[in-house]
């Protein structure tokens, strides 16, 4: 009897564990609200708006995964690293960015951000074995990719001045 009951208890407090990481909340955005803060134009060269984005991929601890000068497309993600407090829970975030060229000296591009949350127990929890323990969502904080562009325009105008 002791036995269930210690087992009991273990089984409450490990889920109480389990379930204390939040999921990423995304508030129902229309495609186009979206599409409203992700993109951006920005002044400056394809080539220096390709080359100061990668730079700031990785100042920033991304991984560029794949990148295609070519067609405009980066694919970069963060290692995952263990949430503070969150009992081994980890984050990933993943980029991709989308460039077009307008003009010679004016670029378009899209910037996605998704972040994948897994829990310390791999693909399923063993607490709830038919729950699927990755959650993903993407990141509505206008003011994270404002300060992402912003970060891309300073480093192309930096590029831009050592030239001269």
């Amino acid at each position: 009897m002791k036995r269930l009951i210690y087992l009991f208890t273990l089984v409450i407090l490990l889920s109480g564990c389990a379930s204390s990481a939040s999921k990423p909340t995304s508030p129902r955005l229309t495609p186009l609200q979206r599409r409203e803060f992700e993109s951006k134009e920005l002044e400056g060269t394809f080539d220096s708006a390709f080359k100061a984005t990668i730079a700031i991929l990785q100042d920033k601890g991304y991984m560029i995964k794949t990148s295609d000068y070519e067609s405009g497309l980066v694919y970069a993600e963060t290692e995952p690293h263990i949430l503070p407090g969150q009992f081994g829970y980890t984050e990933v975030y993943i980029t991709t960015i989308n460039f077009e060229k307008f003009t010679e000296n004016r670029i378009k591009m899209r910037l996605s951000i998704i972040r994948q949350l897994f829990t310390p127990y791999g693909k399923k929890d063993l607490m709830t074995p038919f729950r699927p323990t990755l959650l993903t969502g993407n990141i509505d904080e206008p003011r994270m990719y404002q300060d992402f562009y912003n970060e891309i325009q300073t480093e192309m105008f930096r590029r831009k001045n050592l030239k001269n």
